[in-house]
Formats: structure tokens, C-alpha cells, sequence
């Protein structure tokens, strides 16, 4: 089964929530490329997300993916994070009903 409309928008939640969490503790990306720095946006983060699907899987789009493929590439992405000190649960339905009752006064 390919990715789901649902789960399509939970990668694009997933990774701007990721880039606010990222610039907010300072984290960049060094690149090898002289004293060149990258800042960690949505579209680099899905990028690099694409890049270790196509790796792990051999598939050049996130839209080819099916679910249990795009949850292994989450968790291998996680273990990369990790070095950061940053986790972002990857959005559900309990983690948006959560997020959007958070600004509920």
C-alpha cells in the first residue's frame, strides 16, 4: 500500500516542526564546502529524509513509499537525530489532537 493523503501530511507537520525545533537550539548542518553553513529547513530535512528512503529502499520518491517504509526510514532518521539531542514524535492522531488542543485557552 503506498502512503496514505494522511501520512503524506504528517511528513510535511513532521518536518516543520523538526526545522523550528532544530534553528531553536542553534543547530546547523556543517556542509564540506569551505566555512559554509546550512540551516536545517523543512525542505533539506525532507531531502535528507528522501535520500535515506532512496538508500534504504531504492525508491526515488517519498510518494512510492508504503507505510512500513516510510516508518523504518522515520526510525532509522530518529537515530540520526539523536545526535542532535532532538525528537519529534512523528504526528498522529493522538499527537495533532494533542498539539492543537495545546492552544486552546
Amino acid at each position: 500500500m503506498k502512503i496514505s493523503n494522511k501520512q503524506r501530511a504528517s511528513i510535511h507537520v513532521y518536518f516543520n516542526e523538526l526545522s523550528n525545533e532544530l534553528l531553536g537550539n542553534g543547530v546547523d548542518f556543517n556542509v564540506m564546502l569551505r566555512d559554509v553553513t546550512v540551516s536545517p529547513t523543512p525542505k533539506i530535512l525532507k531531502d535528507v529524509f528522501r535520500e535515506m528512503g532512496r538508500l534504504k529502499f531504492g525508491i526515488e520518491s517519498t510518494e512510492d513509499l508504503t507505510t512500513r517504509q516510510v516508518m523504518e526510514v522515520w526510525e532509522d532518521y530518529n537515530v540520526w537525530l539523536s545526535k542532535y539531542d532532538v525528537h519529534i514524535p512523528y504526528p498522529c492522531i493522538e499527537n495533532t489532537e494533542s498539539y492543537m488542543n495545546s492552544f486552546v485557552q
